[in-house]
């Protein structure tokens, strides 16, 4: 990969951040996923560019620029959407779940933004119950 891909970008190309220097939900010095960058050393052709040859940062950067989106999704001043996320399985990241609905309990929950609700569904069975609870809350905001 590394002399394929010369470095990932630090924003996809409908804009979202891959990294974590200005991505706005961030709190305090404490990105979300950090992702690791070529040294500013004088030997790197990319200095500060993230690196494409650490398998994690494939990982952190798709993260990354799907949290920036639900950011900026919920930053829409006209529609004021709300997001409604179900994780299916028990290996979901449920922070991550939480922080694209703006759950609550997310760990950059923003009480200025409309909040949304996550659900976890551990097995498929469980799937109807959270389907059922999304559209009632769905129909109370809707009346």
């Amino acid at each position: 990969m590394r002399y394929d891909i010369a470095y990932i970008p630090t924003q996809d190309y409908y804009g979202n951040r891959t990294d974590t220097t200005l991505n706005p939900f961030s709190k305090g010095s404490n990105p979300y996923w950090p992702v690791v960058l070529f040294p500013n050393d004088g030997v790197h052709f990319y200095p500060g560019k993230i690196r494409p040859d650490v398998p994690q940062n494939m990982v952190y950067t798709a993260f990354n620029a799907a949290d920036n989106a639900a950011y900026n999704i919920r930053s829409d001043t006209t529609y004021k959407p709300v997001i409604y996320s179900i994780g299916l399985g028990s290996d979901v990241n449920d922070d991550f779940m939480e922080r694209v609905a703006n759950d609550p309990r997310a760990s950059s929950y923003d009480a200025s933004k409309a909040a949304g609700l996550y659900i976890k569904a551990p097995t498929p069975a469980q799937l109807q119950s959270a389907f059922q609870q999304i559209a009632s809350q769905i129909l109370r905001i809707s009346q």
